[in-house]
């Protein structure tokens, strides 16, 4: 239980949860990117494996150094009571917060504004669009009739 604490205290959680936030908004804009460009399917894998393989680096970074008004500083140097993790920690509450928000507007914009791939006019449109061809059984299908 001391060891949550400790996570805790330095922020890690914190800090994880703010790194996966961040890369899941820059996945997104990474994706309408790549889109536009026509980057070949690899590309946005190599997107995410990236950030995939930064998490585990950034929350041991974040375990191991505290941010100080001196700058970096290893976690063991600083005595907990002039630890200012807690200033920290609502410094990184913001910055999360203001992902989230940016998150849900890109996702808003993305979804509702009229010549986006993804809104729901095109979707209606394309439906309108669709021949009947596409729709009918194949010509060799058998088809019973009610008598």
């Amino acid at each position: 239980m001391n060891v949550l604490k400790e996570l805790k205290r330095r922020n890690v959680f914190r800090v994880g949860i703010a790194y996966l936030i961040g890369a899941w908004l820059f996945t997104q804009v990474a994706d309408v990117v790549l889109g536009v460009l026509s980057a070949p399917d690899s590309a946005m894998r190599a997107v995410v494996a990236i950030l995939a393989l930064g998490f585990i680096p950034t929350v041991i970074f974040a375990w191991v150094y505290e941010m100080t008004p001196e700058g970096v500083k290893k976690a063991s140097e600083i005595e907990a009571d002039q630890s200012i993790t807690h200033q920290t920690g609502k410094k990184l509450d913001i910055a999360t917060m203001i992902m989230v928000v940016s998150a849900v507007a890109f996702v808003v914009v993305e979804r509702y504004l009229p010549g986006s791939e993804r809104s729901t006019t095109n979707d209606a449109a394309a439906l309108a669009e669709q021949s009947p061809s596409d729709s009918a059984p194949p010509s060799d299908a058998q088809v019973d009739l009610p008598a």
